[in-house]
């Protein structure tokens, strides 16, 4: 197949959870053969990397083409973001005008297919698949400013979801979601996948959980209300001699003023380097995952991958991932309810812990990328045929 790939950002030089599946979905249909023009853009303030050391990064193959654009700056208004994402995507709309129908297939993240699918109606293209991964406009709002945010952002989403072709729904509730949005007919279930490199070979068992050893839990994200890190502090004050009890590590760009003070309250910062993420979460026991809404995590994926049981709220496709085997849902903006399950798990016998991080070793061996690839192509060559 000749593959046509939008993106807003490729991973590692843009960081995220969409672009690290548009990393890794470039890499792999690549190491099928498959023949990728992948298009890319980094922030105003970053040098677009050259065209040959993305390719070189990703396959460093014939089979991969490479497009980068500066992300466009603006002026600050409301809605700024998405003025920018509208001329984003007349950027690649104008460069591919032209030679679109050279392709077999035009995949799409977020709202980069914008103007081609306005320009386009009734040229001859080839199909184009649209993925909002999170779809979090679409989900429940907990402030009257985030409304307004998500309010502006369903403009765009529900224009590319209705003028596409087909659309992605990385599973669970995303998939109900899309269905009252748009024909069902269009939408087809794919979630994300994990690189091998991240497969911990080792099973966990009880005989090498030291029982002496503090039960660890981790966070990783953003200070963002939708990561739910304010549920989390909330949840954390809540029992004073609890939070001094607890050991538990942040990783991530959380502000200071955020940040608790407890006695095994660890924050890290900003971690880019995956080793030593790897080397974080080796010592860990379980992901907390506090979020209002949500895709399908990779840092759930990545967790699993590790080693690590999952405390998430039920939102977005982390159904797909967790339940009552690997872990604890619970539902979003409950800081009691998440207090709760922390001191539950905090009381759990190593052997008890153990089940539950061997669980997660087993559901994520599905989501090995050299499997899920195989599951795209067969959706990619079903659209095209």
């Amino acid at each position: 197949m000749k593959i046509l790939l939008f993106t807003d950002g490729i991973y590692p030089y843009e960081m995220g959870g969409m672009q690290k599946h548009s990393f890794y979905l470039a890499k792999y249909l690549v190491k099928l053969n498959h023949e990728v023009t992948l298009v890319h853009c980094v922030d105003k303030n970053k040098s677009v990397p050259s065209n040959q050391e993305v390719s070189d990064f990703i396959a460093g193959s014939s089979n991969l083409k490479v497009l980068g654009f500066h992300f466009p700056n603006s002026m600050p208004f409301p809605g700024h973001y998405i003025y920018r994402n509208w001329l984003y995507s007349g950027l690649i709309y104008n460069h591919f005008k032209n030679t679109l129908i050279d392709y077999d297939l035009i995949y799409t993240q977020g709202f980069t297919a914008w103007q081609l699918l306005k320009n386009v109606k009734n040229a001859k293209k080839p199909p184009v698949i649209v993925n909002l991964h999170g779809l979090e406009m679409f989900q429940t709002s907990f402030s009257a400013k985030e409304k307004l945010q998500k309010f502006l952002l369903k403009i765009p989403a529900k224009y590319v979801i209705k003028h596409a072709d087909f659309v992605q729904s990385l599973g669970g509730k995303l998939t109900l979601l899309l269905e009252k949005l748009t024909a069902k007919s269009k939408v087809f279930s794919c979630g994300i996948g994990i690189d091998s490199t991240w497969m911990k070979q080792d099973l966990v068992s009880s005989s090498n959980i030291d029982s002496l050893k503090p039960l660890k839990f981790v966070f990783i994200g953003r200070y963002e209300k939708r990561k739910g890190i304010d549920v989390l502090n909330e949840a954390l004050n809540l029992d004073e001699s609890f939070k001094n009890e607890l050991h538990i590590d942040f990783i991530g760009p959380i502000p200071t003023d955020k940040q608790l003070i407890g006695n095994h309250i660890i924050y890290h910062g900003t971690i880019n380097d995956e080793q030593a993420i790897k080397a974080i979460l080796s010592k860990a026991d379980v992901l907390v995952v506090p979020s209002l809404s949500e895709g399908m995590p990779t840092v759930i994926l990545e967790a699993m991958s590790m080693g690590l049981a999952i405390l998430a709220t039920d939102v977005g496709a982390v159904s797909e991932l967790v339940n009552n085997g690997n872990g604890w849902l619970i539902n979003p903006n409950n800081s009691k309810s998440l207090f709760e399950h922390l001191k539950l798990i905090h009381q759990l016998n190593p052997e008890q812990i153990s089940q539950k991080k061997k669980a997660s070793l087993s559901v994520v061996k599905t989501y090995n990328w050299s499997q899920k690839i195989e599951e795209y192509v067969y959706h990619f060559k079903s659209i095209i045929g």
